[in-house]
């Protein structure tokens, strides 16, 4: 399957053209996503892409907190 017949599967799939990411990863292996190119590609603060970062990382949000010292609820709120 060549990346126009992938086009053409979302387009029937939902009846109108967007874009789709696939991330295919080692199960129990991180990214390692750049948080600075997150904030940047999307727009978000820098927090708020540390938090993207982590959980594209495998983190839930609990450990996400745990490892910077705040609480759950403060992590939430960042988001």
């Amino acid at each position: 399957m060549g990346w126009a017949d992938v086009e053409t599967s979302v387009q029937g799939a939902w009846g109108m053209y967007g874009t789709v990411a696939l991330l295919l990863r080692e199960p129990g292996r991180p990214l390692n996503i750049s948080p600075a190119a997150v904030a940047s590609l999307f727009g978000m603060s820098n927090t708020e892409a540390r938090l993207t970062a982590g959980l594209c990382d495998g983190l839930s949000l609990r450990d996400y907190a745990q490892q910077r010292g705040i609480s759950e609820g403060t992590a939430r709120a960042s988001s």
